[in-house]
């Protein structure tokens, strides 16, 4: 089945245009969510003009496509040159192999591969976006940096250290500590690294009263530079 539908995939008239209609409905919806045009005006933010990333489907868009524009994507990037098959389970490497090639044996790819990798990162610069939501009182902030880092470079790991000093999944970290210290109610706070083959994010995420934004924001960056200039302690070290 998994041959079949990778090889010979059902790509009918009638549903492509079924999905079509679905997706071009769910993009319409999407262009309005408070999330998206957050998520949209963040990314327009660190990114130069005409990355790849950038590049939002509309409703025209997805009403203009065809159905011969689908396959000839289909094509060109779902290949076996682009494709690894994983198996898990009670059966041997040899064995594995010998089922895999009977069925994907046949499989080829036709024509130049195409080039997935994104560009490198450069540091962005530093700037706001602000996008009204469904709350005036309460606000959810986002805050978000490139690093020319790819997920390979061994300074990942020490940035991930740092963000679990930080952040604190498995104990308590600074930002949490030190925001309750000042007094100012934070929800949903998270801190992730989003790392790959070319480039990576650090994202900080929160949500608090309007008012207290900044404030919030001035905490998070205070601590950062503190884990910069001073080394933390040696329980919080062990700890992270």
């Amino acid at each position: 089945l998994l041959a079949e539908n990778l090889m010979h995939p059902a790509i009918t008239n009638s549903g492509f245009k079924a999905a079509q209609k679905l997706i071009a409905q769910l993009v319409a919806v999407r262009a309005q969510n408070p999330a998206a045009l957050a998520r949209g005006a963040l990314l327009k933010a660190v990114l130069r003009s005409g990355d790849p990333a950038l590049r939002e489907a509309t409703r025209k868009s997805v009403d203009g496509l065809t159905e011969a524009e689908v396959k000839r994507y289909y094509r060109s990037a779902f290949r076996p040159d682009m494709t690894t098959i994983v198996v898990v389970g009670d059966i041997s490497p040899a064995a594995a192999s010998r089922i895999v090639g009977r069925y994907f044996g046949g499989w080829r790819a036709g024509g130049a591969k195409p080039d997935i990798l994104l560009p490198s990162g450069v540091r962005n610069a530093a700037s706001v976006q602000s996008v009204p939501g469904d709350s005036k009182s309460l606000a959810r902030v986002r805050l978000a940096e490139l690093i020319p880092m790819v997920r390979s470079n061994p300074t990942y790991y020490a940035l991930k250290l740092g963000n679990e000093l930080l952040a604190g999944a498995s104990s308590p970290g600074r930002f949490s500590a030190d925001l309750k210290a000042a007094g100012l109610p934070v929800s949903s706070l998270s801190s992730s690294i989003v790392s790959g083959s070319s480039r990576t994010f650090y994202l900080i995420e929160y949500a608090t009263d309007a008012a207290d934004v900044q404030k919030v924001a001035g905490v998070i960056r205070r601590d950062i530079l503190y884990l910069e200039r001073r080394p933390p302690t040696e329980g919080a070290f062990v700890r992270a």
